[in-house]
């Protein structure tokens, strides 16, 4: 097993998106393997009662319980689990502002400050790697920022409870 690396919204919308994090929140890594548990940082979150239902544009989903492997999709979610302290199970290959490795210059960093298991990285040139995500074997997976379609949601939610856009497509603020 390889380690850590070694070289304006409507409020609707605004409230499916905070209690997205919130759940992540709840969450930071300190086991092998993008584990998760709760720590300091999350202290506040980490007394969320589960099941929380999350609405979006597909409709809701239900965690039922602290996840403990994330999967983010589609770039710029796995900065928003990073920022909370949590390393994904799996994430994109950056294959366009990335390193060699697939890593943009703030993740690698990011990533080692927090320790834990390197993520898996998913080749999503062609689409999601829907066989990469299955793999990864996450219980949540985050697409907050992501395009993907009702086909997808599908999918991925026979994989994993998963988090869609809150209304539109590639829509949702940095800041939600």
């Amino acid at each position: 097993m390889r380690t850590m690396f070694s070289g304006a919204l409507r409020p609707t919308a605004a409230l499916a998106t905070a209690l997205a994090l919130v759940t992540l929140a709840a969450c930071s890594t300190d086991t092998p393997g993008g584990s998760t548990s709760p720590t300091s940082a999350g202290t506040s979150a980490a007394s969320t009662t589960f099941p929380v239902t999350i609405e979006h544009a597909f409709g809701e989903t239900v965690v039922e319980k602290q996840p403990t492997r994330v999967a983010a999709i589609s770039w710029a979610n796995q900065d928003a689990a990073i920022a909370l302290g949590v390393v994904p199970a799996a994430m994109p290959f950056a294959s366009y502002g990335g390193d060699a490795d697939g890593y943009l210059p703030w993740t690698r960093p990011a990533l080692e400050a927090l320790g834990g298991e390197a993520p898996a990285l998913l080749d999503e040139a062609d689409g999601l790697d829907f066989e990469g995500i299955a793999t990864a074997a996450p219980d949540l997976i985050l697409g907050t920022y992501s395009g993907i379609t009702q086909e997808d949601y599908d999918k991925l939610s026979k994989v994993a409870p998963t988090v869609a856009y809150p209304e539109v497509a590639w829509g949702t603020s940095w800041r939600d």
